[in-house]
């Protein structure tokens, strides 16, 4: 009875590390249009061709979404100028959940609201938070399931790759 526990934590840890570290391959971005949280403008992925791209998916609910949204305002400051944009892309059902989540952590990035999850689907995601890193293609290069301390220095590396930095 043990080791039938045992083997089912051990299975349990190595699917969440799966997850965690999925692999990373060029695939073409699965273009969306949605409207920003605030309703004011049309958040398009066609407006960010020849940029580099973090889209990140994110809702309210989802504690290490907190600790993502500090370092990605940093990544932004960084490489904003070197042409890095950074799009979150909420999928709260009630909107203003989300807002009274941003106004505990603030974005100094662009907020795009998919309450009806179409564009989620569209990138079947894995789990809360999920970013991917697109090139200036618009390929998906890298995706990161989750979010830890410390995961910000490898999205950065990757970023820097993308940008031609590296």
């Amino acid at each position: 009875m043990k080791n039938r526990k045992t083997l089912k934590n051990v299975a349990i840890f190595s699917l969440v590390a799966a997850l965690h570290t999925l692999p990373s391959w060029a695939a073409p971005m699965k273009p969306f249009s949605l409207p920003s949280l605030e309703g004011k403008q049309t958040i398009s992925s066609k407006n960010y061709k020849g940029k580099v791209m973090v889209v990140d998916f994110w809702a309210s609910w989802c504690t290490p979404c907190k600790a993502s949204f500090s370092a990605y305002n940093e990544l932004m400051k960084k490489f904003a100028s070197k042409g890095l944009v950074i799009i979150g892309i909420n999928i709260d059902n009630d909107p203003e959940k989300a807002k009274e989540f941003l106004a505990d952590n603030p974005a100094n990035f662009l907020i795009a609201s998919d309450s009806n999850k179409k564009v989620a689907e569209a990138y079947n995601l894995p789990t809360m938070p999920t970013a991917y890193i697109i090139d200036r293609s618009g390929e998906i290069v890298h995706t990161h399931a989750g979010y830890r301390e410390g995961d910000i220095a490898a999205i950065q590396q990757e970023v820097e790759a993308a940008l031609g930095e590296k």
